[in-house]
């Protein structure tokens, strides 16, 4: 018989850290990721006003849209995940269209410029919008699949990785605040003071390093296989219910209800056993109503089935025209034949999803005023006066720095609730207030222009 304790006097092995040995592979992509994304995004209002040549207005309105579809397209990232590729072929293949856009967008700062004072060409803008549009589309694959992809690392039946999974989160959107607080002070000043190609080629670097990262992790990840995305479900179901409606107001009374046992197949489809014409023809199909949901309930009557009630709740009854499956109290699987459509307890779960809907929806006003961050709020900061003194030099703070304040006090938040501190936030935090109190290059400090109108009519 073989020992199931090992040899005696040897300890159990212990179990090996998700947290330590695959987790660092995930928050090192996300890192690379966030740096290069707000590296990119957040600085492009000006890249547009003084390197293309926009207007503040036409930058202002661009870069809510790009910022707006990389939020957006999510979706896609999420259903092809889900359904068709699995996470982890999702997220290499959309970083490698997100490096692909970061190249194209690298590029347009040689091929698309336009000299001072001229308008922007259809050209420069088309170099724009394609590398925008790739990076939109990479963000898709990556935003919603890297956190659910961490999470499926874990063993819920593990106490260590019920507690390391926490840890896991914790940890992950320190790396995002820390990767955009580098983007928002680093990367934006080599931008704005050495050279935009080169300012666009770190985030391109750190995108590819994303990916090695992230692939050379490949043979320790779990791998969870696709099923069905729940938007699909979701599509699914609302169709099947205006279909079936459609469907009884105009089928005939001859539909059939099929029945199976559990003890015979425990699918509703697969294990469904038709009844015949005839015993329609007998009248326990109940023939003479005109439609085919009170014909198939007339049968069910006449068996002396019990049907549960459709689902528990009372909101959106009009989805339960996609319940065409029931289980009954004597354990009898029911399925309405001629009609495509689901469970009670799959309709109630996308009911849950169509209440969770107007909270969503709530916060569109919020995440409208949010990207003025990085879309007006630079555009007012590149009128105000930014020179600050360092060390007996001038060094001008770009606009977009500005938007690290946001990065720097989540920070600070966040430290102080796990009981820690982080000097570089602090330190950050505490540059901003001393430029926005006007301590300059000129020792009793200078007059900032806090407020300048921009005309949005040019």
């Amino acid at each position: 018989m073989l020992p199931l304790l090992g040899p005696p006097g040897l300890p159990p092995k212990k179990k090996r850290s998700v947290l330590h040995i695959i987790c660092p592979f995930i928050l090192s992509n996300e890192f690379c990721e966030r740096l290069a994304f707000y590296g990119l995004a957040t600085n492009l209002v000006t890249y547009i006003t003084t390197m293309i040549g926009g207007q503040a207005s036409t930058a202002a309105i661009m870069v809510s849209i790009f910022i707006g579809a990389c939020y957006t397209t999510p979706l896609i990232g999420a259903v092809l995940a889900d359904s068709v590729w699995g996470r982890y072929k999702t997220i290499v293949v959309f970083s490698c269209i997100y490096l692909l856009g970061i190249s194209v967008l690298t590029l347009s700062t040689v091929v698309a410029r336009t000299a001072p004072g001229e308008k922007a060409s259809w050209g420069a803008y088309a170099w724009l919008y394609s590398g925008l549009g790739l990076i939109a589309l990479g963000t898709g694959g990556i935003k919603p699949n890297v956190s659910a992809f961490g999470a499926d690392q874990f063993n819920l039946a593990s106490a260590q990785d019920r507690r390391e999974k926490e840890s896991f989160f914790n940890y992950f959107y320190m790396v995002i605040n820390f990767g955009s607080l580098i983007a928002v002070t680093t990367i934006v000043y080599v931008q704005d003071q050495v050279s935009w190609t080169l300012g666009f080629a770190i985030p391109g670097v750190a995108m590819l390093a994303a990916i090695c990262v992230f692939t050379a992790g490949s043979p320790v990840y779990v791998h969870v296989p696709p099923t069905e995305s729940p938007v699909m479900r979701v599509g699914k179901v609302v169709y099947a219910a205006l279909h079936n409606r459609w469907k009884k107001k105009h089928a005939s009374p001859d539909s059939t209800v099929g029945t199976a046992s559990p003890d015979s197949d425990n699918s509703l489809r697969a294990g469904t056993v038709r009844e015949s014409a005839a015993a329609t023809a007998n009248g326990t199909g109940g023939a003479g109503s005109s439609s085919m949901a009170a014909a198939s309930f007339a049968r069910l009557t006449a068996r002396n089935l019990d049907l549960p009630v459709a689902t528990t709740s009372m909101s959106h009854r009009w989805l339960e025209d996609a319940i065409t499956e029931w289980q009954t109290s004597q354990g009898e699987y029911i399925h309405m034949e001629g009609l495509a459509g689901y469970s009670p307890q799959q309709v109630e779960e996308v009911k849950l999803v169509l209440r969770l809907l107007p909270v969503f929806f709530s916060s569109i006003l919020y995440w409208t005023i949010y990207t003025q961050m990085s879309a007006m709020f630079v555009n007012q900061g590149n009128l105000m006066a930014r020179a600050v003194g360092v060390a007996g030099r001038t060094v001008t703070v770009p606009a977009a720095s500005m938007v690290g304040l946001r990065q720097a006090s989540t920070r600070c938040a966040q430290d102080w609730r796990f009981g820690v501190v982080d000097h570089s936030a602090l330190s950050t935090m505490a540059l901003f207030l001393a430029f926005g109190a006007g301590f300059g290059s000129h020792g009793a400090g200078f007059p900032v222009e806090w407020h300048q109108e921009i005309d949005w009519t040019s």
